[in-house]
């Protein structure tokens, strides 16, 4: 009798475990679920271990990108970053959820959106999904999906950078995933969905993750405006912080690729074409920038590498050597973008147009050329007709067809958003709306450092939120008062007011001759 090990095998009514015809049975080692009603369900462990394990991977995609943007932007604005990324993830995961797993992935589902059978996950829980050729229990595809959907909601929030009002946008998320990323998955992902029956290839998100991300991103910089000082170039002021948001990343997105495959040949191979992406994606950018500015760039090697992994999230059909032209390609479109992003009539802050839209529609494209019959159906299921690479010339046209319907449906459901007032923008995000900061200031650290600074702290920054902190009694800075004024001059007779200034003496009089 034939030892059945790999995915669901039968409910227990099925005349496959019943009778003289019985001709399957469980190994030792299968994960055995036990229905109220009676069935009874069996899974190979490492199908199920292998996507949880990943699904927890993918996670830390979230804390990259809040640590990337919070190391891009301006200081008073860091601990927003943070904030608002987490907060997106947690508002899309409670949204998916309440109804977003059900609009998006419920079998009886129209070719547009689903229904809400499966509102607050009902019904999910032991059975077989189908969406996953019944080899992994539905509970264990709902998870992996939240993690995707809570990291397009932690990428999108990169626009509001230093502008974008903290209550709002979160109001925002729950319902830009309803009507945008669901109705999206919905027609790639499930097999009732438009573009799923039509053939489009999309693995794990080019534009249900990426172009989605990247053109939310440009309608609400459109929307809300440039911010204060746009044309000024701004530097990152935590390079460390963006270099730490990278690696989260990369870790994570291996993750986030390989989930969508079981335990296989197909998944590792998905893994390694993520990493090398990444690589070729990195250097290449790296390279062009050391082109314009004759510098080695470590935020160039962070960006690019991102373009690599935000690139290679749709072609999970192609092979290593594929995977690193994808990387170079997409790295070298977005470093293009980002050249000319001044001349573009929005402020792209964080570059979430130019990194991870067009780095999307790099991978689309290129996977109806470079994909291949023989890398999808390694995991033993998956039939393709293939790309361009396999004489199918009609998959191009399909892979445009979905850029242009997936784009646009983003960019016109997602131009509804809102905008800070300007005072709050020159006061910073974090202030204003947290009442918060992630760094006491600019230059404080210097001043905590050696009391010389304080002088040109506030010389720098005499309207800065924290300079109250200096405006103290001078009986407890004496000595302190003592050195700085012989480095930077007298202070002012006013108790707790420093005036780098000198005092000008006194005028006398002299007195007038009889």
């Amino acid at each position: 009798m034939p030892l059945l090990t790999y995915g669901s095998l039968a409910d227990s009514n099925s005349t496959l475990f019943t009778g003289p015809e019985s001709i399957l049975s469980t190994k030792g080692t299968d994960v055995i679920a036990l229905e109220p009603d009676g069935r009874i369900y069996a899974y190979d462990p490492g199908d199920i271990a292998w996507v949880l394990i990943c699904a927890a991977m993918s996670w830390l995609i979230v804390p990259g990108f809040a640590f990337v943007y919070s190391g891009t932007v301006r200081g008073k604005n860091a601990l927003s970053l943070l904030l608002l990324a987490l907060l997106a993830m947690a508002v899309v995961s409670l949204q998916f959820w309440f109804w977003g797993f059900s609009l998006a992935f419920s079998h009886t589902a129209s070719p547009f959106i689903g229904n809400f059978d499966q509102v607050g996950y009902t019904g999910v829980f032991s059975e077989p999904d189908i969406i996953a050729n019944d080899r992994i229990p539905t509970i264990v595809f709902a998870m992996i999906q939240q993690m995707q959907a809570s990291i397009v909601g932690a990428v999108s929030i990169g626009s509001a950078a230093e502008r974008g009002r903290i209550g709002p946008t979160i109001i925002f998320m729950f319902f830009w995933a309803t009507l945008v990323y669901c109705p999206i998955s919905c027609w790639i992902y499930n097999p009732n969905g438009w573009a799923h029956r039509w053939g489009v290839l999309d693995f794990s998100g080019g534009v249900s993750m990426e172009l989605c991300a990247g053109m939310t991103g440009l309608a609400y910089s459109l929307f809300i405006g440039r911010r204060r000082g746009y044309g000024i170039k701004m530097h990152p002021h935590n390079v460390p912080h963006v270099a730490l948001g990278t690696t989260l990343l990369w870790f994570g997105w291996m993750g986030l690729s390989g989930g969508g495959t079981l335990a296989n040949v197909r998944g590792a191979m998905v893994m390694l074409n993520t990493h090398l992406s990444a690589c070729a994606g990195g250097v290449t950018f790296l390279v062009m920038d050391f082109r314009l500015e004759r510098k080695w760039s470590l935020v160039a090697f962070c960006l690019g590498a991102v373009c690599g992994l935000v690139a290679i999230a749709a072609p999970g059909f192609i092979g290593p050597s594929s995977s690193i032209v994808v990387g170079i390609f997409a790295a070298a479109v977005s470093n293009l973008t980002i050249a000319y992003r001044d001349k573009l009539p929005w402020d792209d802050g964080l570059d979430i147009f130019a990194g991870h839209a067009t780095s999307g529609i790099v991978g689309v494209l290129l996977t109806g050329i470079f994909a291949q019959k023989s890398i999808a159906s390694s995991d033993g299921f998956t039939v393709i007709d293939g790309g361009m690479i396999d004489r199918n010339w009609k998959q191009m046209y399909k892979q445009l067809a979905w850029v242009a319907a997936g784009g646009s449906w983003s960019f016109i459901v997602t131009y509804i958003i809102f905008r800070v007032d300007s005072e709050s923008e020159v006061k910073g995000i974090d202030e204003d709306q947290s009442g918060e900061t992630a760094y006491v200031s600019y230059f404080l650290s210097l001043v905590l450092i050696d009391h010389r600074f304080l002088g040109l702290y506030l010389l720098l920054f005499p309207q800065a939120p924290d300079a109250y902190m200096f405006r103290r009694p001078p009986t407890m800075m004496d000595s302190k008062r003592r050195k700085i004024r012989s480095a930077f001059g007298r202070f002012s007779s006013h108790p707790g007011n420093y005036s780098l200034s000198p005092k000008r003496p006194k005028s006398v009089e002299k007195p007038r001759k009889a």
